[in-house]
């Protein structure tokens, strides 16, 4: 497992739809594993409302995040994920993956 970092999301950041783990090479065409990890794992630690939208590309499924969930989703290309819209605030979220290896 990788330590957990904390990240700052400034107000009015976003994150565009990406795999956790790599990156699509338009170049080359395909995608390149840019990281070791297999599963993200983020905890939302903001105190109050903070209009935060994780949402799944491939899945077009939006989880509206409050303060103490953990999300936990494999971190390939099927789990493309963003922040979908801009935050009104900064928010942090605690972060760490796990590389599974067999």
């Amino acid at each position: 497992m990788e330590p957990p970092d904390v990240l700052e999301y400034v107000t009015g950041g976003k994150y565009s739809v990406h795999a956790d783990n790599g990156y699509w090479d338009s170049p080359t065409r395909r995608r390149v594993r840019s990281m070791d990890r297999d599963i993200s794992v983020l905890l939302y630690t903001n105190d109050g409302h903070v209009d935060v939208i994780l949402y799944f590309h491939n899945l077009d499924i939006r989880i509206y995040l409050s303060r103490g969930m953990l999300v936990a989703f494999p971190s390939d290309n099927r789990y493309l994920n963003a922040a979908e819209t801009p935050m009104a605030v900064s928010r942090y979220a605690a972060v760490c993956g796990q590389s599974v290896k067999g």
